[in-house]
């Protein structure tokens, strides 16, 4: 028996087809939680946008003297002049007074102002100086009664500037009537979901890229240092369970490539079969729900067809189901009950196809303690004398020491690994435990 070690590669391989599996398996959690997202930014944004009305009037700074006109340095003078004014403090102040504001109270309105050059207004080209006055505010009416206020106090303060050139209203100020700040719902909510989207997916591809489990079958041998014995695949039991019907090579309904893949089981292990007694064989597993009682179950079955005596067992003490699997619904005997010293073997044992079968009613406290018994012992060494194959269908390693006991008793094993379920670091354990106690692992 060799050894089942492998060295620790720290290369990081990436299996696409798993990380696609792992992803749409996710995929409603994902959605959900993207879902989610989007409407929490939606609701955050919501909650604190504030809007912004503008009301805009437009100003053309004409100069009443020719030397002015002429002079472009002295009109951008001017202009400029005037842009101040309609910034000033001084004129913010007269607003208020016109609105109505008392001393202390919070005037928001924004002023703000631009200057342009030729710019047509109104269908009108303006080869002037024109400066575009824009006043903000969170309530639309109080962006324009502050434009209006401005219109009225702007001409009188203008005529203190220069006496060479006046401003001329070329727009008046209207009520906005939509958010120059408005956010669009529609495509915030869209764009966050499709961020939370990626970034989800790519966490769950990253995950399953560093999750070290059997991703294929060729993870067996790099991982393992295992023999493959076969892939099976994983069959959906949907439709099974309303018909009322388990997954066993004796179906007619079972796919033909499930019962070719425990049938190239079933060739590998008469193979190692010797002459002399019966073969012990435990099909383990490290985890719950990787299939083992379905394969030991088949492996069982598929071995009987050679018209080989077989006897299957139910050793799983902490979860029995063999009986549920083959469809038993007569009185069950159980096993550990024989072993406490119960009725006889004969009357312990049922016929199920062409297999003997010994069953377990109830879970059982004290397994390690039924299996570690002398009883099992001797009741092994009576059986490998009476049965070519004995198929034992045991706990999840990871769920007690009973495989551990039992491995000390019989001297094969099938370890069924089920793709991209438990760590390769706890299967390469169970196969180390295997090892220490001198029990042949024939493959996963």
């Amino acid at each position: 028996m060799g050894e089942c070690k492998v060295e620790n590669n720290d290369e990081i391989k990436i299996d696409l087809r798993s990380m696609v599996f792992d992803i749409l398996k996710n995929l409603v959690i994902i959605i959900m939680v993207s879902l989610l997202a989007a409407l929490a930014a939606h609701l955050v944004i919501k909650s604190t946008h504030k809007p912004t009305y503008k009301s805009k009037l437009s100003y053309v700074v004409v100069s009443t003297d020719t030397s002015v006109i002429n002079n472009k340095d002295t009109q951008n003078r001017i202009v400029k002049v005037f842009q101040e004014v309609l910034e000033s403090s001084l004129l913010r102040s007269s607003i208020k007074e016109s609105l109505g504001y008392q001393d202390g109270e919070n005037f928001t309105a924004e002023i703000s102002t631009e200057i342009v050059q030729n710019t047509n207004i109104n269908g009108v080209d303006e080869n002037g100086n024109i400066i575009i006055v824009t006043v903000s505010d969170s309530d639309p009416l109080e962006a324009y009664y502050a434009a209006k206020a401005l219109m009225s106090n702007c001409g009188t303060a203008s005529d203190y500037i220069n006496k060479n050139a006046i401003l001329t209203v070329l727009e008046k100020p209207a009520i906005p009537s939509a958010d120059s700040n408005a956010v669009n719902y529609i495509k915030t909510d869209i764009l966050v979901f499709a961020a939370a989207f990626v970034v989800l997916c790519a966490i769950a591809g990253f995950i399953s890229v560093k999750r070290d489990s059997i991703r294929n079958a060729e993870e067996i041998k790099e991982k393992l240092g295992s023999k493959l014995l076969a892939s099976i695949p994983d069959v959906s039991m949907k439709g099974r369970k309303k018909a009322k019907r388990n997954l066993l090579v004796t179906d007619k309904h079972t796919g033909f490539y499930y019962i070719e893949n425990i049938k190239k089981i079933r060739s590998k292990i008469e193979l190692l079969k010797p002459d002399e007694h019966g073969m012990c064989i435990a099909v383990s597993s490290v985890s719950t729900g990787e299939g083992r009682s379905t394969i030991a179950a088949n492996l069982a079955l598929s071995i009987a067809m050679h018209k080989n005596k077989v006897l299957l067992e139910d050793m799983d003490f902490k979860n029995p189901s063999l009986h549920k699997l083959l469809g038993y619904d007569g009185t069950i005997p159980s096993f550990s009950k024989f072993l406490e010293g119960e009725g006889t073997l004969t009357e312990t044992t049922r016929s199920i196809e062409n297999i003997k079968v010994l069953f377990q009613e109830n879970a059982v406290n004290n397994s390690s303690k039924v299996i570690d018994s002398k009883n099992m012992k001797t009741f092994f060494s009576y059986v490998k004398e009476q049965y070519d194959y004995i198929i034992i269908d045991t706990s999840p390693i990871s769920a007690s020491a009973d495989m551990e006991v039992l491995a000390e008793i019989i001297d094969y094993a099938v370890l069924v690994v089920k793709q991209d379920t438990a760590p390769s670091a706890d299967i390469n354990e169970a196969i180390d435990m295997l090892e220490r106690n001198k029990c042949e692992l024939i493959g996963c």
